[in-house]
C-alpha cells in the first residue's frame, strides 16, 4: 500500500429499520428450546461451522488513529 489512504466518511446510522422490527416471541422461544436439544456439530461439519463464524466477525476499525500497518496487522492476526 503505497501512498496515503483516504479516509473513509462511513454513513449515517439510520435506526428506522430496527425500530420497525416486529419479533414472535413465541416462535422465538420455540426455536430456542429446539435448539437446546441438538446435538453438538462433528467433524468436517465442525470446521464448516467454525470457517462460517470466523467469516461472520467485524474486522473493521473503529479508532480514527489506525496506520496501514496496524490494519496489516489486524488483518493477519485474523488470518
Amino acid at each position: 500500500m503505497k501512498g496515503k489512504l483516504k479516509r473513509n466518511p462511513g454513513t449515517r446510522l439510520d435506526m428506522d429499520w430496527v425500530d420497525s422490527l416486529v419479533v414472535n416471541r413465541s416462535a422465538v422461544e420455540r426455536r430456542t428450546k429446539s435448539l437446546l436439544g441438538r446435538r453438538t456439530v462433528k467433524k468436517q461439519w465442525q470446521a464448516a461451522w467454525l470457517l462460517k463464524a470466523l467469516s461472520c466477525i467485524d474486522l473493521t476499525t473503529l479508532s480514527g488513529d489506525d496506520t496501514p500497518e496496524r490494519v496489516r496487522r489486524l488483518c493477519a492476526k485474523a488470518l
